[in-house]
């Protein structure tokens, strides 16, 4: 389904470079500049790596990094690393009227039920982080982990102190992980539990029973896998792509797991899983990207949506023990939205109200169904009012007031306190900017350049402070000290007024 309104022109190569949108083209840049497998695209919209791609890839990484490691005597006295920022970029890229401050990728966030202040994010390329002042300060919590590469967060319903975070981010399907961190102190330490069945691969998703806090599920880039026992052992459910898992809060013997193989259902726990007739889409079908949801409020309402042969579908089921039929989806594009919803997609229905839905791709919809069916509106970019970052990964509603939700997303973590209708930036502070490539001018210690995943190119010159230089994916950059030049190449962001909120994209060398 098209956007009303005048179509969003792309250069005439766009298709062709990026025909599962940018971030794949960024991965596929990535890999090719070290040697390594590239990933590919399935009919021309999603990326397909094999089961074993991923740790046939990082092996051969692994081995070159082994033959470029020097060998230090053990008196060497190694440096003290410190951090030089950004700690916050003050203009960040949106497709609206406003450019709130921006951090880096955030995947996901859990929110305490006793002090709505205190989160804990979770970011793609950062690792974890904490604030108990509702974002005021940020502190990071797993700088001494294997890996800062995060797919996921949870807290145990029943034993909110037990907290789950999986390393390896399934969305970005670059960076994989090594097993799962545990925490039983509500987030602020954590322990890394290695596992076999967690290294080589990226989370999507962390499920717990509500009424058993060990018993955890984990979606992946291969598999749906189950534990008993707190991430000690792990059990292979089914070998398939497992974007999202939703499990029901009065019935937890109901299951439901989105995979690339569609939208499986489990009424006995775990111990047997179905397939859902879900209409429109054929019984063979593999989708771009699927999710699912109970409504917290009346579990017997379930949504799913999906991405399939590049088109969206949506469907709800109304009781327990009724059929998905489908509904209106919100008015999604085609080059962004669906292209590459193998990156960024998720749902969430208000804990309050199960008419109330959420659906994050690059833009982010908020939907409210009625007896006339839905009313969909874009509440990430807007010509007035209040903008954020696009590409969105996770949403949230704060367990005590459900009017606030939290939407994390490529620019950081952003909260609205009235369902979508205004948001704040609680970026300041975060240290999770992911840079692909820095240059240092040696003629300067303090002169830097580098550009960014989605968050532009930034210089920094004197007292760490940084600004953006130029808008768009940032990439190489280079100095030439002589002729004191500067040169970066970025996938650059353009803006007019004439077409929807919103800017096209082209590459571009400044």
């Amino acid at each position: 389904m098209k956007r009303p309104g005048p179509k969003r022109r792309r250069p005439p190569q766009f298709k062709t470079k990026y025909p599962a949108g940018k971030p794949l083209g960024r991965i596929q840049y990535f890999q090719t500049q070290r040697g390594l497998t590239v990933a590919r695209v399935d009919s021309g919209r999603s990326p397909a790596p094999s089961r074993s791609a991923g740790p046939r890839l990082y092996a051969a990484a692994h081995r070159v990094k082994q033959r470029l490691t020097p060998r230090f005597a053990a008196t060497v006295s190694l440096p003290v690393w410190r951090a030089l920022g950004p700690n916050l970029i003050p203009r960040g890229q949106t497709y609206g009227a406003t450019r709130p401050p921006v951090s880096g990728r955030a995947v996901g966030i859990v929110i305490s039920r006793t002090n709505p202040k205190h989160l804990v994010l979770c970011s793609g390329g950062g690792g974890l982080w904490a604030t108990k002042d509702l974002g005021a300060t940020w502190q990071p919590l797993t700088d001494e982990q294997p890996t800062l590469s995060m797919g996921a967060i949870a807290a145990a319903p029943s034993a909110p102190n037990i907290v789950y975070a999986g390393t390896g981010e399934g969305d970005n399907e670059s960076q994989l992980g090594v097993g799962l961190l545990r925490s039983s102190d509500g987030g602020q330490n954590w322990e890394c539990i290695p596992a076999a069945a967690l290294t080589g691969t990226g989370v999507y998703d962390i499920a717990v029973d509500p009424g058993d806090p060990l018993r955890v599920w984990v979606g992946t880039m291969g598999a749906l896998l189950e534990s008993v026992n707190g991430g000690a052992a792990w059990r292979v459910v089914q070998r398939a792509q497992t974007w999202d898992i939703s499990i029901n809060r009065e019935n937890p013997r109901e299951i439901f797991a989105a995979t690339k193989a569609g939208l499986i259902r489990s009424v006995n726990g775990g111990a047997s899983w179905s397939r859902v007739a879900l209409p429109g889409v054929a019984s063979s079908a593999e989708f771009d990207r699927l999710e699912v949801c109970h409504a917290p409020s009346r579990p017997g309402i379930v949504y799913a949506a999906g991405a399939v042969d590049g088109r969206g579908v949506f469907w709800r089921r109304a009781t327990t023990d009724g059929s998905f039929t489908a509904e209106t989806i919100p008015p999604l594009d085609e080059d962004s939205d669906l292209s590459q919803a193998w990156y960024d997609w998720c749902l969430a229905v208000s804990p309050a109200d199960p008419n109330l839905l959420f659906w994050g791709a690059t833009e982010l919809f908020r939907g409210m169904r009625t007896s006339s069916g839905w009313t969909w509106t874009n509440v990430s970019s807007r010509r007035s009012g209040d903008s954020i970052h696009p590409d969105h990964h996770h949403i949230a509603f704060d367990p005590s007031d459900p009017d606030v939700v939290y939407v994390c997303n490529d620019g950081g973590l952003f909260r609205s306190p009235n369902r979508g209708r205004n948001w704040t930036s609680l970026n300041r502070g975060l240290g999770i900017t992911e840079f692909e490539f820095v240059i240092h001018m040696e003629n300067s210690d303090d002169w830097l350049m580098g550009g960014t995943q989605d968050n532009g190119t930034l210089s920094s010159e004197s007292g760490g402070q940084w600004k953006q230089i130029a808008q768009g994916d940032g990439g190489d950059c280079g100095a030439d000290e002589e002729r004191n030049l500067c040169y970066t190449r970025t996938t650059r962001w353009t803006s007019s007024a004439r077409r929807r909120q919103g800017p096209a994209r082209s590459d571009g060398e400044t």
